[in-house]
């Protein structure tokens, strides 16, 4: 989806004002969010039973790994759009120093959770630079350089769609609590379920 509209992103940039293509980023972080709510609630409800179908339980993670995972691709799919913006705008010079921070905040974060907590440490490492570094310092110097305005209002609108999100796979989640995967009809239902209630959900919010 990034890759497809990144292209008719930039020549909005280069031939659009400012503000109508802040309004093209609004429309497209609305879109995307609808679209990785859709996603973050199969991976919820789909991981385990997939699993356990496919090679047995003995090969399960614990349900708490399931949910750093999908916090992990929500977290990557909000710091796509500042990559997005970063691409048709041409602000790399700017933000050097939070790319370099970022990397060795990983890094050591890595190093030492891993020793602790394994895998979990791991991905928690990158949810920690994702969300506290990547995506505070892009925004921040893609609205300064580029749009030239406060991204308070932006930021604002992350948070609300980044709650609605949490409120929708965590329905989703308990609603699929009624499906028991034992074949791959039940599969299939549980399919079905995790991307119609996110999606009818989501169009009601």
């Amino acid at each position: 989806l990034r890759n497809s509209i990144t292209p008719s992103f930039g020549n909005s940039v280069a031939f659009e004002s400012k503000e109508s293509n802040y309004g093209v980023l609004n429309d497209f972080t609305l879109i995307q969010n609808g679209i990785v709510v859709v996603c973050m609630s199969c991976l919820c409800n789909l991981y385990q039973p997939f699993i356990r179908l496919w090679i047995g339980s003995q090969y399960m993670l614990p349900d708490y790994m399931i949910y750093l995972f999908a916090i992990y691709f929500y977290a990557m799919s909000l710091s796509e759009n500042t990559v997005m913006l970063r691409e048709v705008t041409g602000i790399w010079w700017e933000g050097r120093k939070g790319a370099v921070i970022e990397a060795a905040s990983n890094l050591i974060l890595n190093y030492v959770l891993v020793k602790y907590y394994g895998i979990a440490g791991v991905v928690v490492s990158t949810i920690i630079t994702i969300v506290f570094i990547n995506l505070p310092w892009e925004t921040y110097i893609i609205f300064k350089y580029y749009f030239n305005m406060n991204p308070f209002k932006y930021v604002i609108k992350q948070l609300v769609l980044a709650a609605e999100s949490i409120v929708i796979v965590a329905i989703t989640y308990i609603i699929g609590k009624i499906v028991i995967v034992t074949d791959i009809g039940s599969l299939l239902l549980k399919i079905t379920g995790s991307v119609l209630i996110p999606v009818i959900l989501w169009v009601l919010i």
